[in-house]
C-alpha cells in the first residue's frame, strides 16, 4: 500500500470542550486506573472513518464533502456523559456522550456515508453512534470505570456541528497527528 493516505471525516470540537475532557480524565487518574487517554488535539467527533486511500481522489471528497456540508443543517450540541465500548463487562474505549438535538447530526453522517459509498468506499456494516474517544483501555489490564456512588454525569461543554472536516492521519510514536485536508462548512459552501 505505497503512498496511501489514512482518512477520515469528523466534526472538530472547540478546544475549551476538549480541555474539560483532559481535565475530567486527570480528575478520577485514568492513566492509574488502566486508561490511555487521547491527546487533547486527537478529541472529534468521527463521522467516517475511510481508511487508507488514494491521495488522487482528495480533490474530488473534498468537492464532495462541500456539497454534503451545504446541504445539512448546523446543530448546537453539548459533550456530556459518558460510556464504554463495548459494554461496562469488558470495556475497551471510554467515550464521552452528546446532548441536544441529534437529528441534524444523523443526516449529516448518512450523508456522509451516502457520499463515501458512491465515491467506492464499502458501506460502513456498524450503524453510526454518536460519540467523542477520550481513551482506549490499556492491553495489559481491564480498566477501572469513573465515578462513585456520589458522581454526577460530567457536562464538557458545547459542540457545535457546523463544519465536516476531511482529515488525514499521520501514524507517529507519539499517538496519531491529525491533518485537515479540506473544511466543509454545514449549511455552506465548501472550502478545499
Amino acid at each position: 500500500m505505497l503512498n496511501r493516505w489514512r482518512l477520515f471525516i469528523a466534526v472538530p470540537v472547540p478546544g475549551e470542550t476538549r480541555a474539560a475532557m483532559v481535565d475530567w480524565l486527570g480528575s478520577w487518574d485514568a492513566r492509574r486506573r488502566g486508561w490511555r487517554p487521547v491527546r487533547a488535539e486527537g478529541i472529534h467527533l468521527t463521522l467516517r472513518f475511510l481508511g487508507d486511500t488514494d491521495p488522487g481522489i482528495v480533490p474530488g471528497l473534498a468537492e464532495a464533502l462541500a456539497g454534503v456540508g451545504a446541504a445539512s443543517r448546523p446543530a448546537a450540541l453539548v459533550g456530556a456523559g459518558w460510556g464504554v465500548f463495548p459494554g461496562p463487562a469488558r470495556p475497551r474505549v471510554l467515550w464521552a456522550g452528546l446532548r441536544g438535538d441529534p437529528g441534524p447530526l444523523l443526516d449529516l453522517a448518512r450523508r456522509v456515508e451516502e457520499m463515501a459509498v458512491r465515491l467506492g468506499f464499502p458501506r460502513e456494516r456498524r450503524p453510526f453512534r454518536a460519540h467523542l474517544t477520550l481513551a482506549r483501555a490499556r492491553r495489559d489490564r481491564r480498566p477501572g470505570l469513573p465515578g462513585g456512588p456520589d458522581s454526577r454525569a460530567p457536562e464538557f461543554g458545547p459542540v457545535p456541528v457546523r463544519e465536516a472536516v476531511l482529515y488525514r492521519s499521520h501514524l507517529e510514536p507519539a499517538g496519531a497527528r491529525y491533518e485537515a485536508l479540506a473544511r466543509a462548512p454545514v449549511g455552506g459552501e465548501g472550502s478545499p
